[in-house]
């Protein structure tokens, strides 16, 4: 594992405010995706009688301690090393957004933003594409962040 950033936010004029203090080697064959914390969760009948679940909302300080807990705080250099590595990344990934919460960076307007793997399909027609690496507030619900498509990495157990 690498020990400075490929992707070295400082150069944008961000600055570093946290990041993993022991970078782990990771196997993408030995990581498990894991859901956002979503609490009290509710289902919700509306006039026309569609159905939604409504849920409390989870603060991005919040995410990084579930993060924590649940042995899920990988920060940018893993998701950097997936990045060199995507051709490993099981292909029914690529629905999901990824966030890597373990590396914290306030940009230049002053907003706490952390690390997103995503997949961007450039050709429709045959559902191919790249993983692509950014940053995403820190601020925010987190438990209705991006619809039901982001997750967490943790080693498989």
């Amino acid at each position: 594992m690498q020990t400075s950033f490929s992707r070295d936010m400082t150069r944008e004029g961000w600055r570093l405010v946290d990041d993993v203090k022991n970078v782990r080697e990771i196997s993408i064959p030995n990581l498990s995706i894991l859901p956002l914390p979503r609490r009290n969760p509710r289902e919700i009948v509306d006039s026309d009688g569609g159905v939604y679940v409504r849920v409390a909302p989870v603060s991005g300080a919040k995410m990084r301690s579930f993060a924590k807990e649940k042995g899920a705080d990988f920060g940018q250099r893993h998701a950097e090393y997936m990045l060199e590595h995507a051709k490993d990344i099981p292909r029914w990934w690529r629905r999901y957004a990824i966030i890597f919460p373990g590396t914290v960076w306030r940009d230049s307007e002053r907003k706490l933003r952390v690390p997103r793997l995503w997949y961007e399909v450039t050709d429709f027609s045959t559902g191919t594409g790249a993983w692509r690496l950014d940053f995403l507030p820190l601020a925010g619900n987190w438990a209705r962040h991006e619809g039901d498509q982001t997750r967490l990495l943790r080693p498989r157990t």
